[in-house]
């Protein structure tokens, strides 16, 4: 009988102390502290964070030359091992470390978004990877960093006035076809310089701002893909290829395609 008793609670016991643990493991889950030290992403994250906080805000360092150091430092790929039965088995570290060092590469736009926050916390590091898994990069921070960036929407603004004129060209008849006019705007659109690219209605309104022109409303094909080609006809590419040179000629960056430059 005591021994039957004795079982019964032993039991109950172990009931009770897994539904402590398995309560405490949710808990510390919720806690930045615990994190740290146990979610390899976080930990190796949060050391891209703090290096980044140190080295490209703090003393102005490169952010490609950033992204080099810390992968040499801390993304280099351990060597796989192999089970009982002598098949190779992957390192779960590995994986994370290719994570890391591919978003830091790919992406600056997400990593000076978060990283230039003052807190990193273990939220903020589930959002990052979720948008590196379901956005596209935006483009002028992709392709160059910061400073550059500032530099290139400073170069804008002194041009600004010989884009208008020329679109102002095609708008009031004097060149044709009247579209090439909306096509250079919609690579102005497309390359960043003006962010209004989310709709039509952004579009519109950006497009009366720039020109002048409230009653002049344009084709938004043109304003939302400047480049269709589709059909590759000696016209369109022709057109392409004199809005690439108009870009070059005042020295703005442009990426303008066509078919024998592709």
């Amino acid at each position: 009988m005591f021994s039957s008793m004795f079982m019964v609670y032993v039991v109950l016991l172990g009931v009770v102390l897994g539904i402590l643990c398995s309560k405490v493991s949710d808990f510390l889950k919720t806690k930045n502290w615990f994190l740290k030290l146990t979610d390899d992403s976080y930990i190796l994250f949060y050391k891209a964070y703090e290096s980044y906080r140190n080295e490209v805000k703090n003393r102005k360092k490169l952010y490609d030359r950033y992204v080099d150091d810390f992968c040499i430092q801390h993304t280099t790929q351990l060597l796989d091992s192999t089970n009982k039965n002598g098949v190779v088995v992957g390192s779960k570290k590995n994986c994370i470390k290719n994570r890391v060092q591919k978003l830091l590469e790919t992406r600056p736009d997400l990593v000076h978004k978060y990283f230039q926050e003052s807190t990193f916390t273990f939220k903020d590091h589930k959002q990052m990877v979720e948008e590196f898994d379901t956005t596209v990069p935006v483009q002028i921070l992709v392709e160059f960093p910061p400073k550059e960036a500032e530099i290139l929407t400073s170069k804008f603004e002194d041009v600004k006035g010989i884009i208008r004129e020329e679109i102002l060209k095609y708008e009031n008849k004097i060149k044709n076809p009247k579209h090439k006019g909306q096509r250079i705007f919609g690579y102005v659109l497309k390359e960043g310089y003006i962010n209004a690219s989310k709709n039509d209605e952004q579009r519109l309104d950006a497009w009366i701002e720039f020109t002048g022109l409230e009653n002049n409303t344009p084709e938004f094909h043109y304003l939302r893909n400047p480049g269709d080609n589709k059909n590759s006809s000696k016209i369109i590419n022709k057109q392409l290829k004199e809005i690439d040179e108009f870009f070059r000629s005042i020295k703005l960056r442009v990426d303008v395609y066509y078919d024998n430059k592709r």
